[in-house]
């Protein structure tokens, strides 16, 4: 995520070789997002809300359940592994779709608001390799701030709760005596590898919004349009969805299948529905990227 001052911009006109490869190219983007304080505090938003969210469960939730995913039900009281999951559940609908889009849209319209993309580009650097830095960088901070979250809520929920195993219990009818069945039961590094498999399909939901974004963001030298854009892209896409007459195109849409990402909590494992969101996501990012790419080899940076 780029925030860079006037300075920075100056400093680059006057030295030549600052992108005259792709190693140098990568060091300065590395540079650039090690040390702005602005993307520590986007990538840690996540994680601090996940704990925020764990607090308030442990303080006012109880002994109650939560649900996550298409219904699988977890007592945050009885193990601290559930908190992860429904930090997880929580954030994707807002928290994370923002923090992926602010990556996304501020990777080269946040360079080009400051003017030190066109000092760049008058260098020998390829747009193509430029995009493509920008790109990968972007990318991997997302994904950072997404581990991060999952992470953090983990940590929270094993001081809050204890580290038992993780039990998921059927949203059927209760048996004889109260006790809801358990419909999965995940210990030690089964349960991590559980929470990682989630973690890595909640990410790989927001690949659209992070593609969108990321196409935006050669549109405009402001920030603040491809992000809303991204934020807008879900919301506009969860309303269609709940439009009856627009069933059909239901399953194309970017937030198609994404709330299968918890069907990692089933006793049998993921399913097909994970395999189509899968597919979903890489037809929205590979059209988007593609045209992003595009877009962004042919812009007049004069303005």
């Amino acid at each position: 995520m780029t925030d860079m001052g006037a300075g920075t911009a100056i400093s680059l006109h006057g030295d030549r070789g600052v992108s005259s490869g792709k190693p140098r190219l990568m060091a300065r983007e590395l540079r650039i997002q090690l040390f702005h304080g602005r993307n520590w505090l986007v990538l840690l938003l996540p994680g601090l809300v996940g704990v925020f969210v764990g607090l308030l469960v442990a303080v006012f939730g109880g002994s109650g359940s939560e649900t996550v995913g298409t219904g699988f039900t977890l007592h945050p009281s009885a193990s601290g592994l559930a908190y992860p999951f429904i930090a997880l559940n929580v954030e994707r609908y807002f928290i994370l779709p923002l923090v992926v889009a602010m990556f996304a849209g501020e990777a080269l319209a946040g360079e080009a608001s400051w003017g030190s993309l066109r000092y760049i580009l008058a260098g020998p650097v390829r747009r193509r390799k430029l995009f493509a830095v920008k790109t990968v960088f972007s990318a991997c901070e997302a994904l950072v701030a997404i581990v991060i979250l999952s992470g953090l809520s983990l940590v929270a929920g094993v001081i809050t709760s204890g580290s038992s195993p993780l039990q998921v219990f059927s949203t059927g009818a209760i048996e004889s005596g109260g006790i809801r069945s358990v419909q999965a039961s995940f210990s030690g590094m089964h349960a991590l590898g559980v929470l990682a498999g989630g973690t890595g399909l909640i990410a790989l939901s927001m690949v659209s919004t992070f593609a969108f974004a990321l196409f935006l963001s050669t549109f405009t030298n402001q920030p603040f349009v491809p992000v809303a854009g991204g934020v807008g892209l879900l919301m506009v896409s969860r309303a269609i969805a709940n439009i009856p007459g627009l069933a059909l195109l239901t399953p194309l849409l970017p937030t198609a299948y994404g709330v299968h990402w918890a069907d990692v909590l089933s006793a049998a494992g993921p399913g097909g529905r994970v395999v189509d969101l899968c597919i979903v996501q890489i037809i929205w990012c590979t059209a988007l990227v593609t045209m992003a790419l595009w877009r962004f080899s042919r812009r007049d940076m004069a303005w």
